[in-house]
């Protein structure tokens, strides 16, 4: 990767080819073999004996909770670490019914 010049205007594949061309022409050329977007894009034939489909472990969601001391009548959640929060509107009223207060 030494020999490539990383800062080069390439912005095509055979931009790039000719650039990995060149790079190897001091001691003598080198051979660069054109590969098809295919051949990248097709590994999950190559990875499929290897790994299994499905987790052998058992898991389950974990579901995040947040309530705020500002808006008490809202329990936001969410299904994944990542997502968005989901509201539930809470009625305070019969909770606080419910535990005589």
């Amino acid at each position: 990767m030494v020999l490539v010049t990383q800062k080069s205007a390439a912005e095509t594949p055979s931009a790039w080819q000719d650039v990995f061309q060149a790079a190897g022409a001091k001691p003598e050329p080198s051979n660069v073999n054109n590969r098809t977007q295919e051949k990248f894009l097709a590994f999950s034939d190559f990875l499929r004996p290897r790994y299994l489909a499905m987790c052998p472990i058992t898991t389950r969601l974990d579901r995040e909770l947040y309530v705020s001391k500002e808006h008490l009548q809202f329990l936001m959640h969410r299904e994944d670490w990542n997502g968005s929060f989901s509201s539930i509107f809470r009625e305070t009223h019969l909770i606080k019914r419910c535990l005589g207060f």
